[in-house]
């Protein structure tokens, strides 16, 4: 428990740093669903064309771009992050969307929180669960959705490929914190083994190729720093580098299933 404790300030402590340098004008809420990019279009597959008064589950909503989105489109949702700092940007970001109404935010760790059964429609989670011990998380997010149609939908950093082990070993005090630890076949299997049913997809496998150009790039000039992927990833399609982005993204679709686990990410949606 202590040892969690630390690791949770730790964590908490990491993102309060990055959330006070964030420009909330600069957060797209529409992001990370936006059905032009492969990790948005297979979401939606699994996602109700109607949201209004779904519950939603944000997991580590982080600035509250999620939140914000499933809000906008009618869901009640209840949002938890570990840092305070986040929090307060998601509740901004909320208010400037006109939708804090619809957001419950809550500070806290998410393996601790006790959640009602039955309660959500879906769980929804970015960037979180390799924060967190799966094997015990995943029962508490089936135990929390509704009993039929229930869905978790994760989009999480993968860990087949060997350019991302070497990263993480040379570059983690720098962008990542010591718990993290990227998905592997054995966290897919615990989410395959406790959900009726669960599919998957891996992105990013040829923009891959564009994140290793710049990250060099960032270390020749001795500047990289956390979320530095983001100024490829949040890249406007009018822009060179987000036209060679979606461009790459759209390719990764003919490319044969075995590549698919040298991925960036992994989009899990599973259905109770």
């Amino acid at each position: 428990m202590i040892m969690k404790t630390k690791q949770l300030k730790e964590e908490a402590d990491f993102f309060n740093s990055i959330a006070r340098r964030v420009n909330i004008n600069k957060i797209k809420p529409s992001l990370g669903l936006n059905t032009k990019r492969r990790e948005g279009s297979f979401i939606h597959k699994y996602l109700p064309n109607n949201l209004k008064n779904k519950r939603v589950l944000d997991l580590g909503c982080g600035y509250g771009a999620s939140s914000v989105y499933f809000a906008k489109k009618g869901a009640r949702v209840v949002a938890i992050d570990a840092s305070p700092e986040s929090i307060k940007l998601a509740k901004k970001l909320a208010r400037q969307y006109k939708v804090r109404d619809r957001v419950k935010f809550i500070t806290g760790d998410v393996e601790q929180l006790i959640l009602e059964k039955d309660t959500y429609d879906i769980v929804f989670g970015k960037a979180i669960l390799h924060h967190l011990t799966i094997s015990k998380v995943v029962p508490i997010i089936h135990r929390c959705l509704v009993r039929k149609g229930g869905k978790a939908i994760f989009i999480e950093p993968l860990g087949f490929s060997p350019f991302f082990s070497l990263y993480d070993r040379l570059f983690r005090r720098i962008a990542r914190t010591s718990g993290e630890l990227r998905l592997k076949q054995n966290d897919l299997s615990i989410f395959q083994t406790t959900f009726t049913n669960t599919n998957w997809i891996a992105v990013d496998i040829l923009p891959c190729l564009l994140y290793m150009v710049y990250f060099c790039n960032l270390i020749i000039k001795n500047d990289v720093k956390p979320y530095w992927h983001r100024k490829i990833y949040d890249a406007e399609d009018n822009t060179m580098i987000g036209q060679v982005h979606t461009l790459l993204d759209r390719l990764d679709n003919f490319l044969p299933c075995w590549v698919q686990k040298f991925g960036w990410k992994i989009i899990i949606c599973s259905t109770k």
